[in-house]
């Protein structure tokens, strides 16, 4: 078996000797972060140097060394992908696929730092803040290192039989591996489970897929039918819950919609159409509101404030404000029960003054 410190180097490391002053490098890097003054300790490896014309296999790996030295003497302080198949990362290549496969190596020179408090005023607690720092920048702690998973849901949109089936497809989109994968599927109220595919299980109401580890590339598409029960909309969707590292994480599909003998774009009762109100609310209102995808009615639209044919502050609006009373299109009425133009008193207004010009018309 080859000697141990060949991660970061061809020929291995030498133990150097604990220095007593220090040159930092890489600071603006987690790795490189500290809180105040730095100290090494002892041990059986203070110290790493490399040997006679030996360099690291990647660039950017040494962060402490001693100052006044070279960097492969006395170094305290490295890290970097195995086998440097990563170059130039810190240098805004960004983190590729293989460097998030290959995993990091890194090396501390010392034993036993302390874990006094606070850091700023213990220098020999930083060495347990720097490794700490490694933990937390492995690819597994890190955004570019979690599984990408993808959940996608498939429904008919419409059906006239009661019996559907719903399509799952998922898929790992990243490099790393989604650990211990279930993916489940809730079924909506008032259906009835009928059966699923690749070993899905069904308990009170939900259904269940076991699927294991999902590694780069890696997922498929699952069924489950149903019977719908009574007519009406029927809303979908499924959830894989994953575990990276210590972190349990979820992904949630697209919710589908499902229409069981109904028209999903009338107010059915279902949901996709409402009005303004109805009786005095609706009077108020002058207009009616509706959210499915029908298109206006012709010439028409909400009115934003009096129409053009009521009456004006002079009064003069006569026989014009009687005919169009707040009409908000080609057909139907938003009727008001105010003074800015529809029916009630301001028809009665229009009327009384239209009886007042025919009497000065007779004088």
């Amino acid at each position: 078996m080859a000697e141990h410190g060949h991660f970061l180097t061809p020929s291995g490391f030498l133990i150097g000797d604990q220095p007593n002053m220090y040159e930092y490098y890489e600071t603006d890097t987690p790795f490189g972060q500290l809180d105040g003054p730095f100290q090494s300790v002892g041990g059986s490896e203070p110290a790493y140097s490399l040997p006679e014309g030996d360099s690291y296999k990647g660039s950017d790996i040494v962060m402490i060394t001693e100052a006044g030295t070279p960097i492969g003497t006395n170094d305290v302080w490295m890290t970097g992908f195995v086998d440097g198949i990563c170059p130039g990362l810190v240098n805004g290549l960004g983190v590729s696929a293989a460097c998030l496969t290959a995993g990091k190596v890194s090396y501390l020179g010392g034993h036993e730092y302390d874990v006094d408090l606070p850091i700023s005023e213990n220098p020999t607690t930083q060495g347990t803040r720097l490794f700490l720092n490694s933990l937390f920048e492995a690819p597994c702690a890190t955004a570019e290192g979690l599984p990408q998973i993808s959940v996608t849901k498939a429904a008919p949109a419409t059906t006239d039989v009661p019996e559907v089936t719903f399509d799952i497809t998922f898929v790992n989109m990243g490099v790393m591996p989604a650990l211990d994968a279930v993916l489940t599927d809730t079924l909506p109220a008032g259906v009835t489970f009928v059966s699923a595919t690749d070993d899905g299980s069904h308990v009170d109401g939900v259904v269940t897929w076991q699927l294991g580890n999902l590694g780069e590339g890696e997922g498929k598409t699952v069924s489950v039918t149903v019977e719908l029960g009574a007519p009406g909309v029927y809303e979908n969707s499924a959830r894989l819950q994953y575990r990276a590292g210590v972190n349990t994480l979820v992904a949630d599909s697209n919710a589908t919609m499902t229409a069981y003998g109904v028209d999903p774009t009338t107010d059915s009762g279902v949901g996709t159409s409402e009005s303004s109100g109805t009786g005095d609310s609706a009077s108020d209102s002058g207009a009616v509101t509706t959210t499915a995808t029908s298109a206006p009615t012709t010439g028409g639209g909400e009115v934003t404030g009096p129409s053009t044919g009521g009456i004006g502050s002079s009064g003069e609006s006569g026989d014009t404000a009687g005919e169009t009373g707040g009409q908000t299109g080609g057909e139907g009425c938003g009727c008001r029960n105010d003074m800015s133009g529809g029916t009630g008193s301001a028809a009665l207004l229009g009327l009384l003054a239209l009886l007042g010009r025919r009497r000065r018309q007779a004088a």
